[in-house]
């Protein structure tokens, strides 16, 4: 907006010098209010934009300890799964170990008594045998009549 001022005698009319620079003064003033409105605005949404990022940046803070304690849960379980799968596996071996040990103690009671009944059968053979031989040499004596005798108590008499 460029302004043409009349010029007089010794310059410019004074009246509208002054007019134009109030003029000049009131839309500064109001260019003035109009950018402090601006910058108090500015100030308004940096200052809840702020707000915002210190509220990501709380949750950003709880996503990471949330993060944190997930991972020390996982690790803490497959700690704890790998233990109970050793001791798993430790149980399962001593319970082989124990049946192996009892299956050869029960081969070895197997054994003993399949070589007992060996010998009892070989020293009933023998037994046998000598009865067998002893009635052979058993000379029998011929019959003779049974002949009942009668018994008398002292009761009856």
């Amino acid at each position: 907006m460029s302004k043409f001022f009349k010029r007089v005698l010794f310059g410019y009319k004074p009246a509208e010098v002054t007019s134009k620079m109030e003029e000049m003064q009131t839309e500064q003033q109001k260019e003035v209010q109009n950018l402090k409105a601006q910058i108090e605005e500015a100030r308004v949404q940096l200052k809840r934009q702020e707000e915002i990022m210190a509220e990501h940046k709380n949750k950003i803070q709880e996503f990471i300890e949330k993060e944190h304690i997930i991972a020390e849960v996982l690790l803490n379980a497959q700690k704890r799964s790998q233990k109970i799968e050793e001791d798993a596996r430790e149980k399962a071996q001593n319970i082989l170990d124990e049946s192996e040990e009892k299956l050869k103690k029960k081969q070895h009671e197997l054994e003993n008594l399949r070589s007992k009944i060996t010998v009892f059968k070989e020293d009933f053979q023998r037994v046998l045998e000598k009865y067998q031989s002893s009635l052979d040499t058993v000379v029998v004596p011929p019959e003779e009549p049974f002949i009942p005798t009668v018994i008398i108590s002292k009761k009856s008499i």
